[in-house]
C-alpha cells in the first residue's frame, strides 16, 4: 500500500503530537508512558519548528519532481491521437486523485438561467453577450457558469476557469449587470 505525501506528512504530525504528550497523569505526579521519555532540547516555538521542517521537505520534493516526472509519463508525440492515448493513464489517475470518478450526465446544450425578474443576459456590449447558464452533472445536480458568446465570427472555443478566490463575474468582467474593462477580466478579453 502506497502512502501519499500528504498522508506521510499527516502521519509525521500525528507521531509528533504523540511524542509531545508522552506523559499520563498518575496521582500527583506525571509519569512517562512505557517506552517513552520526555522531550529534551525542545525549540522555543515547536509549532514554528514543525512548519519550517515541513516547508523544507516540500521545497526539496518540489525541486526533485522534474527529474522524477519522466518515470510516470510515457508520452507518444507521433500524432495527437497517440499522444492523447499515451497520457490517458495519467489523466485517469488525476481524475481519481481529485475525485472526478462518477459518470457525468450527457447533455445536448447549455440551459440559460432566467427568471421574470432576472433575465439570462447578465451583460452585453458591441462584441459579445454574457449569459448565466447551467448544465446537468448528476441526477438532481447542476453546474452553473457564465457563457460569453461573441457576436462576430467565432475563431476558437475556450473554457476559462477563475482561481478559487476569484468570482466568475470578475473573471468575465461583469459588474452588477454591466461590463467593465479590467486586466483581471481574462475571459472577457479572450471573447472580445
Amino acid at each position: 500500500m502506497k502512502i501519499s505525501r500528504i498522508g506521510t506528512l499527516s502521519l509525521k504530525l500525528l507521531l509528533l503530537a504523540i511524542c509531545v504528550t508522552p506523559s499520563v497523569y498518575a496521582g500527583d505526579e506525571l509519569k512517562p508512558l512505557a517506552g517513552t521519555k520526555p522531550l529534551e532540547n525542545v525549540p522555543a516555538d515547536l509549532a514554528m519548528d514543525v512548519v519550517d521542517r515541513v516547508d523544507r521537505f516540500l521545497l526539496r520534493e518540489t525541486e526533485h519532481a522534474p527529474a522524477q516526472r519522466e518515470r510516470f509519463w510515457r508520452r507518444d508525440y507521433s500524432s495527437p491521437e497517440k499522444y492523447s492515448a499515451s497520457v490517458e493513464p495519467n489523466r485517469n489517475r488525476l481524475r481519481r486523485i481529485i475525485g472526478i470518478v462518477d459518470e457525468r450526465l450527457p447533455f445536448e446544450d447549455l440551459e440559460r438561467v432566467a427568471t421574470v425578474r432576472d433575465p439570462a443576459v447578465v451583460a452585453e456590449n458591441e462584441w459579445l453577450t454574457i449569459y448565466e447558464v447551467r448544465w446537468p452533472v448528476f441526477p438532481g445536480v447542476f453546474a452553473e457558469g457564465l457563457w460569453l458568446e461573441p457576436k462576430g465570427k467565432i475563431v476558437a472555443h475556450v473554457v476559462c476557469l477563475p482561481d478559487a478566490s476569484q468570482l466568475p463575474e470578475t473573471f468575465a468582467g461583469v459588474r452588477t449587470r454591466g461590463l467593465e474593462q479590467k486586466s483581471a477580466a481574462l475571459a472577457l478579453r479572450l471573447a472580445e
